[in-house]
């Protein structure tokens, strides 16, 4: 292409070049031969005059072909060039150029392919480097243009719309299935051409996802002297969690709230019932300062495990007492923890045994909460053991590095249906009986939180009228010697 481009300007050059030296030549041979017959000049002196005007004429064509040769290379070179550059290959660059006129040409083409390389390579980082900003980013954001097609998507945008497949460059957004979610959103924000803010839901009522989206239009142009929109973006913020928080804090306030007014509604029923002359019947205001001293015991029950609880839970994500550094044996925990509770399961007339393996059981944990977790559970499982029952604990290994730690009853057992609440704070399967035992509806909830500080899980097995079994879950440490 480029050596027909190059024979083309030649013989351009060379026609242009060619009839210019023709005309001049037959002009000035004319004047000659016609000032040479009016001076009388003889037909051999005017022969001779057209003979060397042919041979000028001949000499000059031979030196035009050479001149236009000569040119079209660096003409043909300029032409190549422009039109690379035109067609998006900035690198291409003329050669050098002997011919002046023309060097200058070339050089300041040379130049603009430098500074315009320059320019799209940094462009192309910037862009790179947006992308993978944006791409990173947790937030989802989605660009559409005004026709609805996709111009930008991140894989957190695909995450929270469940839309992997469907959030590629150039797809209509309305193939979207949460696009119904975002309509009203974006064309409030085309109509106002400011931010707008949503709240949707997404899933299921049980498992339901809270997402907080903001829509703005963002203009490339300006159109007398306004910006015109040619899109919109979108940003998606999962809350789901702040507003979990939200329903777990309302639902704490409440229960506190609950909790501390009935004993406290009780006690001031009993007090004024004294002071309203119940004082003076010694039967009476015993049984009345009894019951008014079974709510103080209750309410200070109820403060000591919410302080347990805040205490044990702002600790959540370390260890608790340093417990990777402690190493202790269960079956210490387990025969203190048994010898305390002997009297109350006695006074009840419930059997308590305890089997533990030969071997130690070495963890890395800290004492006080172990012996608390192990505390509630046979606390519990005493409370809710009629009379004459049984209550078990037995400590071995599971696996060559994990132990179990088992609390059973024949108690009165838990209906399948709250097996999944159970570790709820303030969560009772039976209001009633648990107050009347003066229960808090903490206990569960701090077992379970302390057992997930020590890197362990708790588990429940239970049936209505045949009992329960809690499993305390931990893996032993490396090196099993008991605590000096």
């Amino acid at each position: 292409m480029l050596g027909s481009l190059k024979s083309r300007l030649v013989v351009r050059v060379y026609l242009a070049f060619g009839a210019v030296v023709v005309g001049l030549t037959l002009t000035t041979t004319m004047l000659q031969v016609f000032s040479a017959i009016r001076a009388g000049a003889s037909e051999a002196i005017i022969a001779e005059m057209i003979r060397i005007a042919v041979a000028g004429l001949g000499l000059a064509l031979v030196l035009g072909f050479i001149l236009a040769k000569r040119l079209a290379q660096p003409l043909a070179d300029l032409i190549r060039v422009a039109t690379a550059m035109r067609r998006g290959r900035y690198e291409e660059r003329v050669a050098p150029i002997d011919v002046v006129e023309l060097s200058s040409i070339g050089e300041a083409l040379n130049v603009l392919g430098e500074e315009v390389s320059s320019r799209i390579a940094l462009m192309s980082r910037d862009r790179a480097q947006l992308r993978s900003i944006l791409s990173a980013m947790v937030e989802g954001i989605i660009a559409i243009d005004n026709a609805g097609r996709i111009l930008f998507s991140n894989q957190a945008a695909s995450r929270l719309l469940h839309s992997d497949m469907r959030l590629s460059r150039g797809e209509d957004f309305k193939n979207v299935p949460a696009v119904n979610l975002l309509a009203d959103l974006i064309n409030d924000a085309r109509q106002t051409s400011g931010l707008v803010t949503r709240e949707v839901r997404m899933g299921p009522r049980e498992n339901q996802i809270f997402i907080a989206t903001k829509a703005l239009p963002f203009a490339n142009s300006e159109s007398g002297g306004q910006s015109a929109a040619d899109g919109v973006v979108i940003v998606l913020h999962d809350i789901t969690n702040v507003r979990r928080l939200e329903r777990v804090r309302r639902d704490f306030v409440a229960n506190v709230s609950h909790e501390l007014k009935t004993p406290l509604t009780a006690i001031k029923g009993y007090v004024e019932a004294l002071l309203g002359g119940a004082m003076e019947d010694p039967v009476t205001n015993v049984r009345f300062l009894e019951k008014i001293d079974r709510n103080v015991g209750r309410l200070s029950n109820l403060v000591q495990d919410i302080l347990s609880l805040a205490r044990i839970e702002s600790h959540e994500d370390v260890d608790l007492g340093d417990a990777a550094s402690v190493r202790i044996d269960w079956r210490s925990i387990v025969q203190a923890v048994a010898s305390a509770h002997e009297d109350e399961a006695a006074a009840k007339g419930i059997t308590m045994s305890v089997k533990l393996s030969d071997e130690p059981l070495v963890v890395a944990g800290e004492r006080e909460a172990m012996r608390q977790i192990l505390d509630n559970l046979v606390s519990n499982a005493i409370k809710y053991t009629p009379k004459s029952g049984q209550v078990w604990i037995d400590g071995h290994k599971s696996t060559g590095s994990e132990c179990e730690i088992v609390v059973r009853d024949s108690g009165i057992g838990i209906p399948e249906k709250h097996l999944d609440r159970i570790f709820e704070r303030f969560y009772r399967v039976d209001v009633a009986r648990s107050r009347e035992m003066g229960g808090t509806g903490l206990g569960l909830s701090i077992v379970k939180h302390l057992v997930a500080g020590l890197g362990g899980q708790v588990t429940v097995e239970s049936k209505v009228g045949a009992g329960s079994a809690f499993t305390v879950h931990m893996k032993l440490a490396s090196r099993q010697q008991e605590e000096s």
